[in-house]
């Protein structure tokens, strides 16, 4: 937290009108750029298994009846593509103490900025501007801003279904991302709705900029 907390309020005093919600986005955007490469490993992960997952089903059939066989011949897909089912976990372990560095400091920002925290060598801005662009109170919850989020995390689970889906309509990886597609955004609502709307300028500014990413690896990587 400490470090990230750092980063935030340096970005800070280094803006010509101090403004919160620019130091959010701008550190945002820093943190995404430095995990460009993990991101990257997960989706194309995620594109691997929506390329394999004909074969996983046609496999799951076959082998039904006979579970040790159908594990061999499965870890045996895995290894000829070179596809690690568990590497998108994996990803996600690494970024998760990252994510909520960021909560903890985007959320003590509007609460109360602890500058004891700060390093030396980083200025002491005395107090924090929680308005966004003048416009919106970041301590506060914005309704307008938490249904963006949700909108937003509607458009991000849809990315993530199966290309398979129409094929295998029944299969559970294309159940699960269509529940998920429509219950994602009613979940994010959920969460958003009582908490300071820099929480919400932080979730869909992540959720934004992951779409972009999605979309720009897909474009350039075939698999």
């Amino acid at each position: 937290v400490r470090p990230v907390f750092n980063l935030l309020i340096f970005i800070y005093n280094f803006l010509p009108k101090p403004d919160l919600g620019v130091a959010v986005i701008i550190l945002v955007i820093l943190v995404r750029l430095v995990l460009w490469p993990i991101f990257t490993k997960g989706v194309k992960s995620q594109l691997m298994f929506s390329k394999l997952q004909p074969e996983v089903e046609r496999i799951q059939k076959k082998y039904k009846d006979d579970r040790a066989v159908q594990t061999q011949e499965l870890l045996k897909l895995y290894k000829e593509h070179k596809f690690n089912p568990f590497s998108s976990l994996l990803l996600l372990f690494v970024q998760i103490p990252i994510l909520i560095a960021l909560y903890q400091v985007f959320l003590q920002g509007v609460k109360g900025a602890d500058f004891s925290l700060l390093y030396p060598w980083v200025s002491n801005p005395g107090s924090l501007n929680p308005h966004f662009l003048g416009l919106v109170d970041l301590t506060v919850s914005t309704p307008v801003l938490v249904i963006l989020a949700g909108i937003a995390q509607f458009f991000q689970s849809k990315m993530l279904m199966p290309k398979s889906a129409p094929k295998n309509p029944g299969s559970f990886q294309t159940m699960f991302s269509r529940q998920m597609m429509w219950l994602g955004p009613f979940i994010t609502v959920a969460v958003l709705w009582g908490l300071p709307s820099v929480i919400a300028v932080f979730w869909l500014l992540t959720t934004v900029i992951s779409i972009g990413q999605q979309y720009w690896i897909e474009k350039k990587i075939k698999i």
